[in-house]
């Protein structure tokens, strides 16, 4: 009887770790690598401290949940794939825990990158794989198809807003950070502003990205 009850309470917390702790990660990394690629450019002290939290937090999370959760041979396969990036990110982390953030040099950009990018897309592989939970309800197609393109429309918006998304000197609008977005999710091919020379790098590969995201999704609908 003790042993059902430890066995229940070990399948709760590989539950929680997987739905709620994971997920969590993702978004912190992903707010953080935002605010590194679109507000200062460079990696600051805090933003320093945070990827070596949620690197331990994700090596130490996804090992457990790997080593806990009971799955057949090719659940536990992918799970593999998940504990061998949380192992790389988990030692990159105790690195730039070990060594001075003043002595990192060049190679602390990538570094951190590399982490948070591994934790978001982690997360992301995550949500997909068990993406079926969510289109199993009952939501009507037609209003999937709206709210999804919707929220892509407004999340492009936000990123073509950063800072670092335009020149020097010039300042994106919220209209016109909406019409991009949409026209590019869309793949429309308009644009209110010259995207060679008003957008920077990072914000051409923002457009970039809407306008993948926006052909996958007509291409699926099709």
């Amino acid at each position: 009887m003790v042993q059902f009850k430890g066995t229940n309470e070990s399948t709760a917390g590989v539950k929680i770790c997987r739905q709620a702790l994971h997920p969590l990660l993702a978004l912190v990394a992903a707010a953080c690598l935002l605010s590194i690629v679109g507000w200062s450019g460079e990696v600051t002290v805090w933003q320093h401290w945070l990827t070596i939290l949620t690197g331990m937090a994700f090596g130490l999370q996804r090992g457990w949940v790997f080593f806990k959760h009971q799955a057949e041979r090719g659940e536990r396969r992918r799970l593999g794939f998940h504990a061998a990036a949380a192992l790389v990110v988990f030692f990159g982390s105790v690195v730039l825990l070990v060594l001075p953030f003043s002595s990192l040099g060049a190679w602390s950009l990538g570094g951190h990158v590399f982490i948070q990018l591994t934790v978001l897309i982690s997360g992301l592989a995550s949500m997909i794989y068990h993406q079926t939970r969510f289109t199993a309800r009952a939501f009507h197609p037609g209003l999937v198809l709206l709210v999804s393109f919707l929220l892509i429309i407004i999340v492009g918006a936000l990123l073509l807003k950063m800072p670092r998304c335009t020149v020097p000197g010039q300042t994106c609008t919220w209209l016109d950070a909406f019409f991009t977005s949409t026209s590019a999710v869309c793949v429309t091919g308009l644009s209110v502003q010259n995207t060679s020379l008003f957008f920077t790098t990072t914000g051409q590969v923002v457009i970039l990205l809407l306008i993948q995201v926006g052909g996958l999704g007509i291409m699926t609908l099709t």
